[in-house]
């Protein structure tokens, strides 16, 4: 009798397992898209990479729009400086040091906390000494350090895409963060 029940228990799952392999085979071929709709593989890259530029694009406008108004809720009397960073002067450099302009090759040393735009501190360096113009600091620390004047001490928000883009920084900044810098910059 158990026997009997075990075969029974076995042919109900192969069938319903042939079954479930039928409405399978059969969807793929139904599907509403041609075999041959993207064409060659390069076609298929180019879709895929202007679908990935589309999506950088609104994400951008839409992390521009957060940061603008951000800036005004927290009462920023900031500029917009280049990939759409907000900028805000908190104090000039002291009389008694020379206004120096920064340009690409020159090295630059921030004293600088970086924290998420809900508040949360990522990292805080005394010392954070990079080339303006070797890549190794994101785009958007290059931009605000050929902004800013030796001794000055500013504030900024920088988009993901600026900042450290979707990848993050490991144990740090998650991937797409909207960034607020806090730095001087000696």
């Amino acid at each position: 009798m158990t026997s009997i029940i075990i075969f029974r228990f076995r042919l109900y799952l192969l069938v319903v397992s042939l079954a479930v392999i039928a409405l399978f085979i059969q969807s793929c071929d139904s599907n509403d898209r041609g075999k041959n709709e993207y064409g060659t593989v390069e076609q298929h890259q180019r879709d895929l990479s202007n679908a990935m530029l589309e999506y950088n694009a609104a994400r951008m406008t839409a992390e521009l729009q957060i940061i603008d108004s951000l800036s005004v809720a927290w009462g920023w009397s900031s500029e917009v400086i280049s990939g759409g960073i907000v900028y805000e002067k908190v104090e000039a450099s002291p009389k008694h040091l020379p206004s120096v302009p920064v340009f690409e090759g020159d090295t630059v040393l921030w004293d600088v906390s970086v924290s998420l735009i809900n508040g949360i501190q990522c990292f805080s360096l005394d010392s954070l000494q990079f080339v303006v113009g070797s890549a190794v600091q994101p785009s958007g620390f290059e931009a605000i350090a050929t902004k800013t004047l030796r001794g000055d001490s500013v504030r900024a928000m920088v988009p993901s895409l600026m900042g450290y883009g979707i990848r993050g920084l490991s144990g740090k900044i998650p991937p797409g963060a909207l960034l607020v810098l806090r730095l001087r910059q000696f």
